[in-house]
């Protein structure tokens, strides 16, 4: 149904959306770090090609202001009338939608880049004039609140935001999972690995279904060590151990 140029949709992002320094100061321009280069460009759910992507990925790396800006765009501008479900753990929806906000101001606020304007906009759902829809969706703080989540019509991508630390995360996937079958609704999740005993059943269970390649499911790894922040240049004449060195030549 719908048909997305990667390459398009990333340069449009980086033409339209700003995003707070990471000083203070005036906002500048969005750039692709790394870790969303790789994401943007190997998860196939993103150009809705159908499957599951499961990422693995450090804290801090810009990967959920990759992702929603990257909804919002095809959104209000690459695909009219798509409808997009985005379910996160309770009590964190707000500063996600917050998040989202302030992309949707730059682009709305960008007369060149023909972003459609909302229609409505609630703690459920952003409605766009072009008939595009974001839903917000909670995960439930509750076995009872889990159990009646709902994704509500026909979705063509699924975004499930760290995952790991869904409280109840294998009620609220035996609810989702049939609807985006039905919908054959390509799934992306974005999600860093579980810290709390007892939590991320469901995503260790789809992360191993996409490391042994089940068909339609594809592993996506970012490890920490690609993030330029995270990193420090040395000078070329640092001396290596012995251990480092045997690193390097692996």
């Amino acid at each position: 149904m719908y048909t997305v140029d990667t390459e398009a949709v990333i340069d449009y992002l980086e033409r339209y959306v700003w995003v707070q320094s990471p000083t203070p100061g005036a906002p500048i321009p969005f750039r692709c770090n790394t870790i969303q280069n790789a994401l943007f460009r190997q998860a196939r759910s993103l150009s809705l090609e159908g499957g599951v992507d499961g990422t693995v990925k450090p804290r801090q790396v810009g990967s959920s202001t990759g992702v929603l800006a990257w909804c919002s765009a095809l959104a209000g501008h690459f695909c009219p009338g798509i409808n997009i479900c985005i379910v996160a753990p309770h009590g964190t929806m707000l500063a996600i939608r917050e998040k989202w906000r302030i992309i949707h101001d730059y682009l709305a606020s960008a007369p060149s880049a023909r972003y459609s304007p909302l229609s409505a906009d609630n703690a459920d759902m952003a409605r766009y004039a072009n008939r595009s829809r974001i839903n917000w969706v909670d995960a439930g703080e509750t076995k009872n609140s889990a159990q009646s989540v709902s994704l509500g019509d026909t979705i063509h991508l699924l975004i499930l935001m760290e995952l790991a630390k869904y409280p109840w995360d294998r009620f609220v996937w035996r609810v989702i999972k049939p609807a985006a079958e039905r919908a054959k609704a390509p799934i992306l999740i974005d999600s860093t690995p579980p810290e709390n005993p007892g939590y991320g059943a469901v995503y260790l269970s789809l992360l191993r279904m996409c490391k042994a390649k089940v068909p339609g499911h594809r592993l996506l790894f970012f490890p920490w060590w690609l993030e330029d922040s995270y990193r420090a240049d040395t000078k070329a004449e640092y001396p290596l151990s012995d251990d480092e060195r045997a690193l390097v030549d692996v």
